[in-house]
Parts: C-alpha cells; sequence; structure tokens
C-alpha cells in the first residue's frame, strides 16, 4: 500500500482499489490564509515601524563582493569570443575579420559568364581576334535587328540639354552550339530617379501551379503543346519617356546623340515595355487574359491557351 497526495492506492496481483484518507489536502490558499492569520505575521504598529527604520541594515553574510577575478571572466565573456580562440558567445569558430577570403571548397568555381561562354572582349579585341569575321557577322546581324525595329533616331545633342544621356556597351557570347552572339546593351545603371523618367520595370511571369494547370488540360483534352522564344523580344517594346544615348561603337560618329524610341536591352523599363507591347497584340488577336493570372492567355472556344514567361512561352492547342 501507498500513500501520495492523501491517496491510498492499494497494491496487488489483480487489486485497484483505491480509498481516501481522512487526511485532509490543504491547498496553496489555505496556506496563504494561514500564514496571514499567523501572529507572528502581523503587520507593525507605527512606533515599531519608526524604530526599525533608526537601525542600520544588517549586512547579508550570504551575499559577496565580486573579485578582480570574477569581473575579469565576466568581461571576457561579453567580449563576443574576441579571447576564446576564434570563437563566439554560442561558441561557434569564426574567421578572423581582417583577412577574409574565399573558402577553399569555392576555389575551383567558375563565374556565371565563364560557364556560360560570356567573353569579356571589347568590341576591339573582337575585331583583331582569329574570329573576327564571326564577330562582325554577328554583329551585323544585331545592327540589322536595331535598325529593322527603328530603335533610334539622330538628334542634335542641343535637344538633350538638361537630360541624362546614357552610354552603351557590346556584349559577346559564345553559344552551346558553337554561334557567335552580340548584344548591344544600354547601361541602364545611369538611370536615376529625377534624371530619367521610368516606371514599371518588371515583367509579368506565370505562376507555376498554373503552368501545371496547362498541362494537366492538355493531358485531358488531348491537345499539342509548343513552346517558343521571341527573339530580340525587348527591341519591341515602345518607349513613351525621353531616353537619350551616345552613339554605340561600331557606327559613324556624327556629334548627334540618339533618341531612343524602343526600348533596348539594359533599359529598366525595358521588360515592361516588351510586356506591355505583347499583352497588346495577343488581346487584338482575340486572346482574352486571365484576371487570376495575367500571364495566360486563351480564345472563347477555349480551344488555345497560351503561358506567357517573360520572351519565352508555351501553346496548347487542339
Amino acid at each position: 500500500m501507498a500513500t501520495e497526495y492523501g491517496i491510498q492506492i492499494l497494491k496487488g496481483p489483480v487489486s485497484r482499489d483505491v480509498t481516501f484518507t481522512s487526511k485532509p489536502v490543504t491547498t496553496n490558499k489555505q496556506k496563504e490564509m494561514e500564514r496571514v492569520t499567523d501572529p507572528e505575521d502581523k503587520p507593525n504598529t507605527p512606533d515599531q515601524e519608526d524604530s526599525e527604520m533608526q537601525q542600520e541594515p544588517k549586512a547579508d553574510n550570504n551575499e559577496e563582493e565580486p573579485t578582480d577575478t570574477e569581473e575579469n571572466e565576466n568581461a571576457d565573456h561579453k567580449d563576443n569570443g574576441k579571447k576564446n580562440n576564434g570563437q563566439n558567445e554560442h561558441g561557434y569558430a569564426l574567421r578572423p575579420r581582417r583577412n577574409i577570403q574565399m573558402h577553399a571548397k569555392y576555389r575551383d568555381y567558375h563565374t556565371e559568364s565563364q560557364k556560360e561562354g560570356m567573353l569579356t572582349y571589347t568590341y576591339d579585341k573582337c575585331m583583331e581576334s582569329e574570329d573576327s569575321e564571326k564577330w562582325k557577322k554577328a554583329i551585323k546581324e544585331e545592327k540589322h535587328s536595331l535598325y529593322e525595329n527603328k530603335s533610334w533616331i539622330y538628334v542634335n545633342r542641343e535637344k538633350a540639354t538638361g537630360k541624362k544621356i546614357l552610354t552603351s556597351k557590346w556584349f559577346f557570347k559564345i553559344k552551346d552550339d558553337g554561334r557567335h552572339k552580340a548584344r548591344l546593351v544600354v547601361r541602364g545603371c545611369q538611370q536615376k530617379e529625377g534624371e530619367i523618367d521610368f516606371k514599371d520595370t518588371f515583367s509579368r511571369v506565370v505562376d507555376m501551379h498554373s503552368l501545371r494547370v496547362l498541362f494537366a488540360i492538355a493531358a485531358r483534352k488531348n491537345m499539342n503543346m509548343q513552346t517558343f522564344d521571341v527573339k530580340t523580344a525587348f527591341l519591341y517594346g515602345d518607349l513613351e519617356e525621353e531616353n537619350y544615348m551616345e552613339i554605340p561603337e561600331g557606327y559613324k560618329n556624327t556629334g548627334k546623340v540618339c533618341l531612343l524610341k524602343k526600348a533596348l536591352y539594359g533599359l529598366r523599363q525595358a521588360p515592361s515595355k516588351w510586356n506591355k507591347k505583347l499583352t497588346t497584340f495577343l488581346k487584338e488577336e482575340g486572346l482574352n487574359q486571365l484576371k487570376s493570372d495575367q500571364c495566360i492567355f486563351k480564345n472563347d472556344a477555349d480551344s488555345v491557351f497560351m503561358a506567357i514567361h517573360v520572351d519565352d512561352g508555351k501553346i496548347n492547342s487542339r
């Protein structure tokens, strides 16, 4: 038989009977009432309080003043681990802050531009390289695209007085299939608020959940699927603001400047202008833009579905 909290439990091979003892259980509230009613805990009279105030407070023998050793240990503990073998207060090892270098496991990594074939050649170096003929052909194709899209017109420099005149740069890349690619890019990093007007700088992309739904619809209705990529997509966007650019390398310098009519790669508003141009074109062709996902378009007969991701897309059709 065991007794605990005023309860007797009869232990045996079969019996599970529980009996209560006659000992009352005292609650915390009853203990508090007993302490208040204790004669020793009665409040002091005013005379007793005055006498206690006149007496000097007794020193607590249990409390000891910290020694110099303890003070030094506390100071070392608060020093963020600077003197604790290069560890912080949580015990994590830290590298020296004065000479931070790349970790050894990352030293054999290549940059993204090197991995994808992006070259750091300048325009003059490409013209003097062994593949100069291939680069000339790539530059000619890019110039042709800019001319066909009527990307800019030449104006006198005086017209750009008080405006920020941007500069440009040629980028060269060798594709995975060996093709040489040249791209004229505007230095959009020179655009600053107050100097050049631009509003939206983003291009909508399709939601992955919507894309999965399109795959499910294509499988259920046995639809054909086709992907596409718009070549030089950003060059089709129309500019509403006045943006000026210096004449790029490879063009005859006449002392004038370029007034941009179309968005070029590198402009902050280029993705947004392209998306606006594409949306307007698709609506004119009879496709409706969904409210749930503005990158999904379909016709009234639900026989064509199109998903847009910047300059890439996917079409479901019957």
